[in-house]
């Protein structure tokens, strides 16, 4: 199993269609990613501003909203890595390093396209 990350544009007011705010990404609406369950929990105690909810507290957020808890989780982590090592999942299905790639990549995400609306499933 594994959680779903997307970023979509809001739609058009007038038209409803979904483009771009970055020119660098063509006419793309929608980023995605997705991530193994198993180091649910390394998110749950990263993203300390989340309440308990981890990093399903970002779903429905901003770009501009999300990317402080993100930069807050991402600095949590690489403050302590080895906390977060010892949680590596038993089976090889994730990693500290590759929990930390996904904030990083959906960090970058959310400052390219502070108005458009992180989704997480």
């Amino acid at each position: 199993m594994s959680w779903d990350f997307s970023m979509e544009a809001p739609p058009c007011p007038t038209c409803g269609h979904r483009e771009s705010d970055d020119p660098n990404d063509g006419d793309e609406e929608r980023l995605e990613a997705d991530y193994t369950y198993n180091v649910a929990p390394m998110f749950n105690r990263a993203f300390t501003t989340m309440a308990g909810e981890g990093n399903r507290g970002l779903n429905g957020m901003t770009g501009e909203s999300a990317a402080a808890h993100l930069l807050g989780a991402l600095s949590e982590m690489r403050a302590c890595p080895a906390v977060y090592r010892e949680m590596n999942p038993p089976n090889g299905w994730g990693s500290y390093e590759g929990a930390i790639e996904l904030l990083a990549k959906l960090r970058g995400w959310c400052l390219g396209h502070p108005t458009w609306t992180l989704r997480v499933s």
